[in-house]
């Protein structure tokens, strides 16, 4: 009797432990939902865990948790199709990448001092509360009531740090800081001065607009890391704790997201995560954004064009009418006019001609979903700056165009056209020009071939020649062109126009070509001359200046301008979604085209 008891009370052990591993595994494979932190959890230093060397994967949280957090209408979810772009290193060197992106377009975790807004013409602060530009110094304020994910207060030993680590690994923004500045201290803990060197020419130009396009890394998180490598490539980034200042503050990751939680959740602000999906296949991405998976994809190529969508096609019964495409900043694209690179391209009224010959209504209408009327004199900046000059004073530069125009400017270039013929040159017809372009835009290359349709309707012949982007880019810092699309930068600060501009006259020997008809001292004084003050009324007057210098040279063909098209968006399970908490530009939605 006892031992059928012992049996009777084995058995029942036995089954409680089987029901105690079994909860245990269903928990352990179940997807667990987080913890909604409070905010002093959020804020206070203590908080905080130290990354372990045995744990690679996850150094941002102490503990292992898979699944995503929250139900999905907590969660902002974000697509990106190419996982190269997932970046969480501000040092690291490329644009656009997600969602720490070291030229400053996307600021959800990191942010900038400063972000240029081309419709003010001036450098709106972030980060900064204020600066000053003279010839010897760049003096900033800072925010003093900013603080860093972990509660510690940003502050200018922050930014130092992160000049230096720029110069240490010799990125490109290292060395626009080792060649113009002097030497950099901090005041006290909220304002530092930039000395500036002297024998530069508008060093403080350069240094603030670098420092518009750099994200700030906290000291106390990134010291260690930074010490301990030679290079960017060196650099234990993902042993490094994500500790920003921007609205969205590191949650969680495994192998196919990573999630962020609100900076601030004294708002009770909606969706609470932004969640980032990772997608090996293009196809998968483009199929989770048109059935609401995600609330939107960020996409390697533009949404809609290019090699990105030819991978996935989605018929058009099943187009999702709640997809929108996003849109943020300017971008105006053209055709540079290397005139050292022939004796013909050497003469300005033939450049004139070249120029003439564009009609941006024809080629900016394939420009994108979001085009932007321009004129044959907006040859210069993005339209926002163009529509602040005095049109008049351009129009009278560029002056009419017509068939009586061409045949005139045909003549004063030494040349000659029969009705309806070539253009010869000593009797001959002249031999075809080349233009480049990068092949990973079908908009970009129908704008092109476009302008050279055109160009063979007044007898003159382009063979239109698509790159790699890579050799397309070569080309167009070694001047191995003629013809070659070139392409403005998104809210293109005024250093960033200068430096475009000045990038397409020839160079040899370190010196400017001399072309037949093109003023060499005239272009040094445009080119390398920058406003006396930083006031939008000097920026204006620089522009003006300069635009009305670039026509008489003829050295850029206007074929388009647009919003930058940078990702998708469904708004089936978030109507109103925090976009602006994403990018450091404002965003403009449209209703995705039914041919796309």
């Amino acid at each position: 009797m006892r031992g059928c008891q012992r049996y009777k009370k084995s058995r029942r052990l036995s089954i409680a432990a089987a029901c105690v591993l079994l909860v245990a595994l269903l928990f352990a494979c179940s997807p667990q939902m987080l913890p909604v932190p409070s905010e002093s959890e959020l804020v206070n230093p203590t908080t905080v865990t130290v990354p372990s060397a045995t744990d690679p994967l996850l150094p941002n949280d102490s503990f292992h948790m898979r699944g995503l957090p929250g139900d999905r209408n907590d969660r902002l979810m974000v697509g990106v199709n190419a996982p190269d772009r997932l970046n969480l290193n501000p040092f690291a060197s490329g644009t656009r990448l997600f969602p720490v992106d070291p030229s400053g377009f996307y600021q959800p975790v990191y942010q900038t001092l400063f972000v240029f807004e081309p419709t003010q013409f001036v450098y709106r602060p972030v980060l900064a509360e204020s600066f000053e530009l003279s010839d010897q110094s760049l003096k900033i304020t800072l925010c003093e009531d900013v603080l860093w994910h972990d509660g510690y207060s940003l502050m200018a030993q922050d930014v130092i740090f992160t000049m230096d680590a720029h110069r240490k690994f010799n990125t490109d923004k290292g060395k626009v800081f080792s060649r113009y500045v002097i030497d950099v201290r901090a005041e006290d803990d909220y304002t530092l001065d930039i000395s500036l060197q002297g024998n530069e020419k508008n060093a403080g130009w350069h240094i603030l607009d670098t420092l518009s396009h750099m994200l700030i890394a906290a000291r106390h998180i990134w010291e260690d890391a930074v010490s301990n490598a030679s290079d960017v490539d060196s650099l234990l980034d993902r042993l490094t704790r994500v500790v920003g200042t921007g609205p969205w503050k590191f949650y969680q990751e495994d192998a196919s997201s990573i999630s962020f939680i609100r900076h601030s959740v004294e708002d009770d602000s909606k969706p609470l995560y932004l969640t980032i999906l990772k997608y090996a296949q293009t196809a998968f991405a483009f199929y989770a954004i048109e059935n609401s998976e995600i609330d939107l994809l960020i996409a390697e190529n533009d949404p809609g064009e290019g090699k990105a969508s030819e991978e996935y096609r989605v018929p058009e019964e099943r187009l999702n009418p709640d997809l929108h495409t996003i849109y943020s900043g300017q971008v105006l694209g053209g055709l540079a006019i290397n005139y050292g690179s022939r004796e013909e391209l050497g003469r300005r009224p033939f450049r004139h001609l070249l120029v003439a010959i564009a009609d941006p209504e024809k080629t900016g209408a394939l420009w994108s979903g979001y085009p932007i009327d321009i004129a044959r004199r907006d040859a210069l900046s993005i339209p926002s700056v163009m529509e602040r000059l005095d049109k008049n004073a351009l129009e009278s530069v560029f002056g009419e165009v017509s068939d009586q125009v061409f045949d005139t400017l045909i003549e004063e270039a030494g040349m000659t056209r029969q009705s309806g013929d070539m253009i010869y040159l000593d009797g001959v017809p002249m031999k075809p020009l080349t233009l480049i372009y990068p092949e990973c835009s079908g908009r970009i290359g129908s704008a092109c071939f476009q302008y050279a349709k055109m160009a063979e309707e007044q007898g003159l012949a382009i063979n239109v020649q698509p790159l790699d982007p890579d050799e397309w880019r070569d080309a167009l810092t070694s001047g191995d062109y003629e013809l070659a699309y070139m392409e403005s930068s998104v809210n293109e600060t005024f250093v960033e126009t200068i430096g475009r501009i000045a990038a397409i006259p020839s160079k040899q020997g370190g010196g400017l070509v001399t072309g037949k008809e093109f003023d060499v001292i005239r272009a040094r004084d445009v080119l390398e001359s920058f406003p006396a003050g930083h006031s939008r009324s000097y920026i204006v007057a620089r522009y003006q200046a300069l635009a009305e210098w670039l026509l008489r040279e003829w050295l850029f063909i206007p074929l388009g301008a647009g919003y930058k098209e940078v990702a998708l968006e469904s708004r089936v399970v978030h109507t109103d979604a925090p976009l602006d908490t994403l990018f450091a530009y404002p965003i403009l939605t449209r209703e995705r085209p039914q041919s796309k």
